[in-house]
């Protein structure tokens, strides 16, 4: 499914964003980041805007987060269960 593919996340960039603010100047940085995976400047901008919109989700549910993520974005659970597990990372 296209939104499946769309929303999924290569491990190496998820890495470099954890530990750090999804903040506008973050997001400038991703060349550096593109440079360190070998993965490119448009997948990597993709990934940080993904991860952004799922966190401002997670932060507004106040019911089941995989049913929140599913129903939101159309995921599958285990994609949902992946996307929520790096949140609590």
């Amino acid at each position: 499914m296209l939104i499946e593919r769309y929303y999924e996340f290569d491990d190496a960039v998820i890495r470099e964003f954890l530990g750090k603010k999804l903040s506008a100047r973050n997001r400038k940085d991703l060349d550096d980041v593109s440079e360190k995976t070998g993965i490119q400047v448009k997948s990597c901008r993709r990934q940080f805007d993904n991860v952004k919109r799922v966190y401002k989700v997670v932060e507004d549910s106040s019911c089941e987060l995989v049913d929140s993520i599913r129903v939101t974005f159309l995921l599958s659970e285990n994609l949902a269960r992946s996307v929520i597990s790096v949140h609590f990372i």
